[in-house]
């Protein structure tokens, strides 16, 4: 016992030379995580600028249809799937309390309206255009009719499509996969890994020692024969099974009663003492201090 506490001192201080090893190698990883995070950060910022930008001035264009650089009631009206309460009544009053005013210009646009409307604004259907009757020079050529006819579905396929508004949406149309780490972050992550690697398997080497230190604890404070003999039986469990219980006894620890039907398990008792005769004690072993029962002493 004495040479495994010294030998558990010797490991715990090489966790600590391992845990000091592991601090100062991931100073620099952490920091060069944290650089290529900062970079990788202000280049999507600067990404998704110029991408609100042009959304805001795509969707600001869509709505200036009688091109006098504003947005006004009229034509925001027409939009009835930004009717806020959906009552298939997109109001004045409405209209107006999405604008702030009778009509807005592009910044204005951009700093109160965008994102009210974003998620849900969609592109108004093109005016479709009467399909003239059918001539003798139409029906001499008809796959110039078809192909005609089919631009004309694409068109308006198109123009029914909501534009591509919210930064999530873009999100599947741009990459948004951070680059990886240049060689020399990736040098100092491997670095970190290894130091990690040794510090846990210093750190569970300790942790056996300890265990293996206990076991022998227990083997000396409990009687486990005169050579030692039941000292395998330590912390081993054995079942009996009946009808309704299973009743479980761990050597020198503890004595339970289960019950098969759900519930909570019943102590009989602890690890006391051997009680066989004199002759041989280690015949029999005394568990005691169980639960109470209801209407009488503590079980054993």
């Amino acid at each position: 016992e004495l040479a495994q506490k010294t030998q558990a001192e010797r490991e715990a201080q090489r966790v600590l030379h391992e845990a000091e090893l592991k601090r100062q190698a991931e100073i620099p990883e952490n920091q060069a995580k944290e650089k290529h995070q900062k970079l990788w950060d202000e280049q999507r910022a600067v990404r998704e600028t110029i991408i609100r930008n042009y959304q805001i001035r795509d969707m600001f264009a869509d709505l200036d249809t009688n091109g006098d650089s504003l947005v006004s009631i009229d034509e925001l009206q027409k939009h009835t799937e930004l009717d806020l309460d959906n009552e298939n009544e997109f109001t004045i009053e409405e209209v107006r309390t999405i604008l702030g005013s009778d009509s807005v210009n592009l910044d204005e646009f951009n700093t109160t309206v965008f994102d009210q409307i974003s998620n849900s604004y969609k592109r108004l259907p093109k005016p479709t255009t009467p399909i003239p009757e059918p001539t003798l020079d139409s029906i001499a050529t008809p796959s110039s009719s078809v192909e005609t006819s089919t631009d004309e579905k694409n068109i308006e396929n198109h123009d029914e499509t909501p534009i591509a508004t919210s930064l999530e949406h873009e999100k599947h149309i741009h990459d948004d996969t951070p680059p990886e780490f240049d060689d020399e972050t990736k040098q100092l992550i491997a670095i970190a890994d290894q130091t990690r690697t040794e510090f846990d398997q210093v750190q569970g080497r300790v942790l056996d020692i300890k265990r293996q230190i206990e076991d022998l604890k227990k083997q000396v404070n409990i009687d486990v024969g005169i050579q030692g003999e039941y000292s395998a039986f330590i912390d081993q469990c054995f079942d009996y099974e009946e009808r309704e219980y299973t009743y479980r006894v761990c050597m020198f620890k503890d004595a339970k009663q289960i019950p098969k039907g759900g519930g909570g398990d019943v102590a009989i008792g602890f690890w006391d003492a051997w009680t066989g005769p004199i002759e041989n004690k280690y015949l029999r072993m005394k568990y005691v201090n169980g639960a109470t029962c209801w209407n009488g002493p503590a079980r054993s």
